[in-house]
């Protein structure tokens, strides 16, 4: 879990992203 921590938060990161741009579509 902790080795998988950083990629997780880059998902996120990058998931958070897209649904900011889903929204201003």
């Amino acid at each position: 879990m902790c080795i998988s921590f950083p990629f997780v938060t880059s998902f996120a990161i990058i998931l958070l992203a897209i649904c900011t741009v889903i929204v201003h579509i």
